[in-house]
């Protein structure tokens, strides 16, 4: 869990990745990547800034129980730009996302 006073920053080329709670805002300017395999990450505000990447593992082969990593928001969520989603399936089944 991060605490610290003041904003947390993710750089362009940076990735802020794994499980856990960070209850400063965050900007990202790199990469968001929730979870080391499928599963969350809390923050407070976030914000995805233009160019930044949010990447997803989810399991196509478990996708009605919800089996895919969470970014959990508490405050505001600004989406500033374009922000490139990527999706990696887990299962060994061909996946019926695109």
């Amino acid at each position: 869990m991060h605490t610290g006073g003041g904003a947390y920053t993710v750089a362009a080329g940076a990735t802020l990745g794994g499980r856990g709670t960070v209850t400063a805002p965050v900007s990202v300017s790199g990469k968001l990547s929730p979870g080391a395999s499928i599963e969350s990450l809390a923050s407070g505000a976030l914000t995805l800034n233009d160019g930044s990447t949010f990447e997803v593992e989810l399991d196509s082969g478990a996708a009605l129980s919800g089996a895919a990593d969470l970014v959990k928001v508490t405050g505001n969520l600004a989406l500033d730009g374009t922000v490139l989603l990527t999706l990696t399936d887990l299962a060994a089944a061909p996946s019926p996302f695109p």
